[in-house]
């Protein structure tokens, strides 16, 4: 593949520094029951009030009311590995009913419901100012000769990810020639994962920002396809239960990695399942290690046996102060500190991606921004770059990842650095150090085009009269674009765009269908249900007009009052009256009544000492999406009026 380096111009570039305090952190293993209870004891300052998650050891539809009854719980919902989740009585105390949950011989394991928040909030520019994928750090341009990721899923299980145009929502401009394959929202329970804090899509950047394009940034694994997991919200907060969710819906929908740029201080078994069960399934899980600066690995990546650990350096390969280090840390990579400049470049040394803006789900900017959040996405890429050579099994990928590493400390394995700070071009070569290897260009791979998946949103209701959205925008290619859609609306009359808007003008259920074609030609139909039921019906009556005549030496024009009601006298506000003029004046005239229901209307001034001026009401309307206003002249008690002077 060609250089992606285009010849750009800087833009916006906003300086951010966020750093999640994260508390000390106990090794994690739940050797007895004293231990696990000691362990919750110490970190309950670090779950959610009155949420409590148990694995029952038995039939869980069956033990779920037993065990709601004999603790007085409150069943909430059952995730992934059976694990359901319960609210505690407000007069309870957790910890007793936690210990007594682990000593019932239903239960399986018993533990809070932990927060986890996203290791850092978002900052972005243009790839010359993305020092860590210059030709002295990952050397990129040497890399895309031969891996760009191509075939790679990579899940991101974080805030979300600006992929898509729907509604409030924006798809980011430099992510528009990205692959996507569909996610999940874990916080509003719907299959539109967007982020709403800037977090999710800057780590997605990082991984697979649209490059070559001609603007903004670069990827580091442009070819690979982003599959979107939302467990964090707008604050860029969430719980295990939603991350451990996020992990196995990932694993059971085909991500090759999962990278999480998330966690907490506490320890979970929950956790700890959803990783073991991706591990189990070939999914590698990359991990961020924590940004409190510790000598402790942050959960989940403390989980070493199915979590590769990110650590942070900075642009001169030193650890960061800010990176948390210690037993089961992997492999450190470039996160950034927004404190120095060591290129002298102009702009303090963050990790730079396209995002959005602060506040906002539809305003991008270029942000730099640091953190293992950012470090883990860089190894998270490094990984997709390997998925395409064929290599798919975790301990495999982890292997190549860590012996490929470049030792920054002692020889080996340190608990600052772990193995080495990444490298993925001697990775790909499957030698460690082998910085100095010609990297071989890949082999073209051939694969059969992928159909294009339709989408219909809409509402399962509508009016006679009224427009009805629909928006097929959210269908997608995951090699390729959609390059033409086919409505038919069920009433004999279609559209061919994107989102088009239809009326319905009689009532009757609907079978609406769309009919995608991708670039290689190959459809997919959907359809949608829709019922349409008359609009209600309310009258616009005049129930008055006034008129008077203003005079101004030999100028004269009139001013005249309508008021406008509906049937049951009610005065109706934002009523558009149009009439039209006669006598002195002529032309004709429209204007809004107000609250109260009167539309004052004057004409224009003519030169005139004696006459008349008349005005007569052509058409009174009113814009409702709920209810179709009609007017008849003939139920009005006036409809003109004349003014002599």
């Amino acid at each position: 593949m060609a250089s992606f380096i285009k010849k750009i111009n800087l833009s916006i570039l906003v300086g951010l520094l966020t750093i999640i305090p994260i508390s000390g952190i106990f090794d994690g293993k739940f050797f007895s029951l004293k231990s696990q209870i000691l362990e919750i004891r110490q970190h309950l300052d670090n779950a959610l009030p009155g949420e409590i998650l148990v694995k029952f050891s038995t039939d869980e539809k069956s033990a779920i009311p037993i065990i709601s009854g004999k603790y007085n719980l409150e069943y909430s919902s059952t995730h992934f590995q059976k694990v359901s989740q319960f609210k505690l009585a407000s007069d309870s105390n957790t910890l007793d009913i936690l210990e007594k949950l682990n000593n019932d011989p239903a239960v399986e394991y018993a533990e809070p419901n932990y927060k986890a928040v996203a290791f850092n909030l978002p900052n972005d520019p243009f790839f010359k100012y993305q020092w860590n994928f210059q030709e002295d750090k990952l050397n990129l341009e040497k890399i895309w000769s031969g891996a760009t990721g191509r075939g790679a899923i990579v899940a991101i299980v974080d805030t979300g990810v600006a992929y898509e145009d729907y509604f409030s929502f924006k798809q980011a401009p430099d992510l528009e020639n990205t692959r996507f394959v569909p996610g999940y929202n874990f916080v509003q329970r719907n299959s539109h994962a967007n982020d709403e804090n800037r977090h999710g899509t800057h780590v997605a950047g990082t991984i697979a920002q649209s490059t070559d394009n001609g603007v903004g940034v670069a990827g580091i694994a442009p070819s690979a396809s982003i599959m979107p997991v939302k467990v964090l919200d707008k604050n860029g907060s969430g719980n295990y239960a939603d991350v451990a969710d996020g992990i196995i819906w990932a694993t059971d929908h085909g991500a090759d990695i999962i990278n999480l740029s998330l966690g907490g201080p506490s320890p979970s078994r929950v956790l700890e399942d959803a990783l073991e069960y991706a591990f189990d399934n070939d999914v590698l899980v990359v991990a961020a290690a924590g940004n409190n600066g510790s000598n402790n690995v942050s959960y989940p990546a403390a989980y070493s046996k199915y979590a590769l650990a990110v650590g942070a350096v900075d642009a001169l390969g030193e650890v960061t102060s800010y990176s948390n280090r210690g037993v089961g840390l992997d492999i450190v990579a470039y996160g950034g500190d927004l404190s120095k400049d060591f290129d002298n470049d102009g702009y303090k040394d963050g990790i730079l991606q396209q995002t959005l803006q602060s506040g906002s789900t539809r305003e991008f900017g270029y942000i730099f921004l640091q953190g293992t959040s950012m470090a883990a996405p860089h190894v998270a890429a490094a990984a997709a770059l390997l998925v395409e050579k064929g290599i798919k099994n975790p301990e495999e990928l982890t292997e190549l990842l860590t012996k490929s590493a470049t030792d920054l400390n002692s020889k080996g394995y340190d608990t600052s650095t772990g193995w080495g700070l990444l490298n993925p071009l001697a990775a790909l070569k499957g030698l460690a150090n082998g910085s100095n290897i010609a990297l071989e260009p890949a082999e073209p791979i051939v694969q059969p085009n992928v159909p294009p998946t339709a989408r219909i949103l809409g509402p399962d209701n509508a009016y006679t009269g009224k427009a009805v959205d629909f928006r097929g925008d959210s269908s997608y290619d995951s090699d390729g674009y959609i390059k033409s859609y086919n409505w038919d609306f069920g009433d004999s009359e279609g559209s061919t765009l994107a989102r088009p808007t239809h009326i319905y003008k009689s009532p009757g259920n609907y079978t609406v269908k769309l009919e995608v074609i991708d670039s290689e030609n190959e459809k997919n139909v959907v359809f949608f249900n829709i019922s349409i039921i008359n609009s209600p019906q309310k009258d616009l009556i005049i129930d008055s007009i006034d008129i008077l005549s203003e005079k101004s030496f030999i100028r004269v024009r009139a001013r005249v009052f309508v008021k406008v009601v509906d049937e049951n006298g009610l005065p109706v506000s934002n009523a558009e009256v149009k009439g039209n003029w006669s006598g002195s004046a002529g032309g004709s005239s429209y204007r809004l009544t107000d609250s109260n229901g009167i539309a004052e209307i004057a004409s224009r001034w003519n030169f005139s000492r004696h006459g008349y001026i008349g005005f007569s009401i052509s058409q009174v309307s009113f814009e409702d999406a709920d209810i179709v206003w009609n007017f008849d002249l003939n139920k009005s008690k006036i409809a003109e009026i004349t003014v002599t002077y």
